[in-house]
Order: structure tokens, then sequence, then C-alpha cells
């Protein structure tokens, strides 16, 4: 029964030795694309973010917020 259970110990390390620089990987690239965009709207400076919504409104949104 004990050499069983060092098996699947063994096997389980192995597995999640294998597995997590993966994840990491994944996590970081995420992380990183999240933060960049981020930084990209903080940049934006007020009166050009407010002139791309007036851009994205359609004709009845326009007449609506006047």
């Amino acid at each position: 029964m004990e050499a069983s259970a060092r098996k699947v110990a063994a096997i389980t390390f192995r597995t999640l030795s294998l597995f997590l620089p993966c994840v990491m990987v994944f996590i970081l690239f995420f992380s990183s694309v999240e933060l960049i965009s981020c930084a990209f709207l903080f940049t934006l400076n007020k009166s050009e973010y407010a002139s791309r919504m007036a851009e994205a409104m359609t004709a009845p949104e326009r007449l609506v917020s006047r």
C-alpha cells in the first residue's frame, strides 16, 4: 500500500512540475496584456476620450444627449 502511495505522489509531482510552468507563462502573458491596455486607457486625454465617445454615438443618442 505504501509503495502505491509513493507512485501516486511521484506521478502527481511530475505532472504538476510539467504543468505549472505553462500556467505561469499563461498568467504572465495575460497580466502584461491587461497592464498595457490599462496604461493606454490612463494615458488618453479627457478631450480625446470625449471626442471618441461622441464619434461612437449614433444619431438618436446625440439628440438625446443635447
